[in-house]
């Protein structure tokens, strides 16, 4: 029978190469969706089309939009584990369960991303906060800072009428507040079911080790990204960044929003790469858009 410190001993272990590989993982959640932390069921968010502008301060404040309807987001539970045969314990034999608690530890920030990438992938039919498709041409902004006025048609979609292509992204990943939310109410804890007389050791003869963690994802500003199903040419990718550049909140304020991500699916990648890493276009003419953003390949966008 296993000695309880035997079991303990393991579950340090493995803490700790699970809390060192989680440490060392890089996410592409990250770059485009904001870390908000949550205390409680679900958190609500009320600061929808209420962005900050500075302005002269004369006599008294300007007014701004108060009204903004709040959306909340529900904190769900994500878990993974695996199972030590104590046989394997017995025999010293656990040097190759190494890698399997690296690769759970690798597994919490790939769910974040396989998560997050959803959302854009959905974003044509899924709504944002403010009761349409993340991605649509029938936004709303109004003439006036505080929501009065004549109201304005705002699009976040190149050539809305396309859709012959696989869809590719340009946005602004470089504010406070991003195209997506993600929301966390707990930290990804590490945990073993380490009593040596559980009847599942005695059933099993097995066990458990695991990870728990609970957070949630949405929408953020819509304004930030732009989203196309057109066919990826330098051209379309110029006609993108240009209407991100123009991309105004309610009075009519351009965001000042400046193109930072070149998000494509795997199929994209190559043209991707011939936009935006070739010094020279086909012509011998320099290529205006070298450099010009980081590219992101997702594979949760094929």
């Amino acid at each position: 029978m296993l000695q309880q410190r035997t079991i303990d001993t393991l579950e340090k272990a493995f803490k700790s190469i699970f809390k060192e590989t989680l440490t060392i993982q890089k996410t592409d959640w990250s770059k485009i969706a904001s870390l908000v932390q949550s205390s409680s069921l679900s958190s609500s968010y009320h600061w929808a089309n209420r962005f900050p502008v500075m302005s002269e301060w004369i006599n008294e404040r300007k007014k701004t939009n108060s009204m903004a309807k709040p959306f909340a987001i529900e904190n769900k539970k994500y878990e993974s584990h695996i199972e030590v045969d104590t046989a394997d314990i017995e025999d010293n034999n656990i040097g190759s369960y190494r890698i399997l608690i690296e690769e759970m530890a690798a597994a919490v920030e790939r769910n974040k991303d396989k998560y997050i990438f959803k959302l854009l992938k959905d974003g044509f039919t899924n709504t944002g906060y403010d009761g349409v498709p993340f991605f649509s041409d029938n936004h709303q902004i109004t003439a006036n800072i505080d929501g009065t006025g004549a109201k304005i048609k705002v699009s976040n979609i190149l050539n809305p009428l396309v859709s012959i292509k696989p869809a590719w992204f340009v946005l602004d990943a470089s504010r406070a507040l991003k195209p997506f939310i993600l929301q966390e109410r707990t930290n990804p804890s590490f945990h073993a079911l380490t009593n040596s007389d559980s009847n599942y050791l005695f059933e099993f003869d097995r066990i458990p080790f695991g990870v728990r963690w609970r957070g949630s994802f949405g929408y953020g500003a819509y304004q930030s990204i732009i989203a196309c199903r057109d066919a990826l040419t330098g051209a379309n990718f110029g006609k993108a960044v240009n209407q991100l550049l123009q991309m105004k909140m309610n009075g009519n304020e351009y965001f000042g929003f400046k193109p930072t991500h070149l998000i494509v699916p795997p199929s994209l990648r190559s043209d991707a790469q011939t936009i935006i890493k070739k010094t020279a276009l086909t012509s011998g003419d320099s290529n205006p858009n070298y450099n010009a953003v980081d590219i992101i390949v997702s594979p949760w966008l094929a």
